[in-house]
């Protein structure tokens, strides 16, 4: 039997990450007092924990819709990222106890540099402003009704006892599909989509290639800055600069997420994956003299010796042919340079060729969701009014760097704003 729980909320958030604990927290500031979060899994901010590898860079100082690839041109993100900065979004938890410090390419994180400490001031905050929490209620349904002008929720609790809730206002923020053990399991688009909503096909977005190639054992885990490049039959689709890592399926870091980020195709199987380990700072021509200087001063040692001062000696064992690796100037100076060439040029593209991604359980963000053809400037359903829908369950996602969860944070904010207005009405 359902049990029914009478008190009428002003707001109901479906869901406790980042969007939705901010939208619940900005609708307290501004004067609503009746607010509830249903959170399927068992605490707040699962997927919020694991951002920035625990360190969480929550937003970035310099910010523009360009930032947002697939939504760049609409006017929901262009308002959105002119009106709510980096620097708003630093206020905002300054205000509510935390600290920040900006760091390279102005990302900004925790001053104590843990997830935790900003989710613990996050629920810190609800727990003053009186806002119930309620774990582990996976909602399975909801209807307006249409009359009364409210919602009734249907919830589902670990026990498998079923619940309604009733609310005049309704903010679905449950995330896209990436790691789905965080809760993010693509229940909300399921919600919406069977009350009339567009979905985008979803895809994950920052996620690692899977790639095989010969060394790839000895590699696992090793780590370099490079310029990587995507290509499609010597097309190049995007490219970046950044930390790259090995693994034992493929390549991850930074630089890769970025390529998937920008803009992501419909499949990677085939495409080229090029890297090169030069980069505006370390450029290719200036390792080949430094590489003869030290040739001249050590004729003996070999370009495999030599080359361990400037790179891992594990990338160099893999990628560089022993027979150039084993040259030493003493060899003779035509047969040194060839060899010193062959060995900086296959350093300078390293070509792998993709053969998938690492899919829901290991790409970082979302790209498709709701069609923001749906929902208004202030995040509000054009379909169901009184619904309103934020974060990753839309269709944006941003490049790295903390853009998305400064959309997280933004819309969340924008939103509960427009329901204190719906609201005072």
């Amino acid at each position: 039997m359902r049990e029914h729980i009478k008190k009428m909320k002003d707001l109901i958030v479906v869901g406790g990450g980042a969007s939705g604990i901010a939208a619940a927290i900005e609708a307290s500031h501004q004067g609503i007092s009746n607010i509830a979060i249903l959170e399927s899994q068992s605490s707040l901010g699962c997927k919020l924990l694991t951002t920035g590898a625990g360190k969480c860079n929550f937003t970035n100082m310099v910010l523009s819709s360009e930032d947002y690839p697939v939504a760049q041109d609409s006017e929901l993100i262009k308002n959105l990222t002119r009106n709510l900065s980096g620097q708003y979004i630093v206020d905002w938890f300054r205000k509510i106890g935390l600290n920040s410090v900006v760091k390279e390419n102005n990302k900004v994180y925790p001053r104590p540099e843990k997830a935790r400490s900003l989710l613990k001031i996050l629920e810190m905050e609800l727990r003053d402003l009186n806002v119930d929490v309620i774990l582990s209620a996976k909602v399975t349904g909801f209807i307006r009704d249409t009359g009364k002008k409210w919602f009734s929720i249907n919830v589902l609790n670990d026990s498998g006892e079923e619940k309604l809730y009733e609310a005049k206002n309704l903010l679905i923020a449950t995330g896209g599909m990436t790691y789905p053990s965080t809760g993010s399991d693509g229940n909300g688009y399921s919600l919406l989509t069977s009350s009339g909503h567009t979905l985008i096909t979803p895809v994950p977005v920052m996620v690692p290639f899977n790639c095989k190639f010969k060394g790839q054992k000895i590699l696992h885990g090793q780590k370099i800055s490079a310029n990587v490049k995507l290509l499609s039959k010597g097309v190049v689709l995007h490219s970046a600069f950044g930390d790259i890592m090995f693994t034992r399926k493929g390549v991850s870091g930074l630089a890769i997420f970025e390529l998937t980020a920008a803009s992501p195709p419909d499949s990677y199987r085939g495409l080229e994956l090029q890297i090169s380990l030069f980069h505006n700072e370390f450029k290719k021509v200036d390792c080949q003299k430094k590489l003869q200087i030290l040739a001249k001063k050590y004729p003996n040692r070999t370009l495999d010796e030599l080359l361990t001062g400037f790179f891992p000696h594990k990338i160099i064992k893999v990628f560089v042919k022993e027979t150039d690796r084993v040259i030493s100037l003493s060899t003779g100076v035509d047969k040194f340079n060839g060899a010193l060439e062959n060995c900086v040029d296959t350093l300078s593209s390293i070509v792998l060729i993709i053969e998938s991604h690492g899919g829901w359980a290991h790409g970082q963000v979302t790209s498709g969701g709701i069609s923001l053809d749906d929902i208004t400037s202030g995040f509000q359903s054009k379909i169901i009014p009184g619904l309103w829908i934020t974060g990753e369950m839309l269709n944006v996602h941003g490049l790295c760097g903390g853009y998305n969860l400064h959309f997280a944070w933004s819309s969340g904010i924008i939103a509960a704003r427009q329901v204190a207005n719906n609201l005072s009405k």
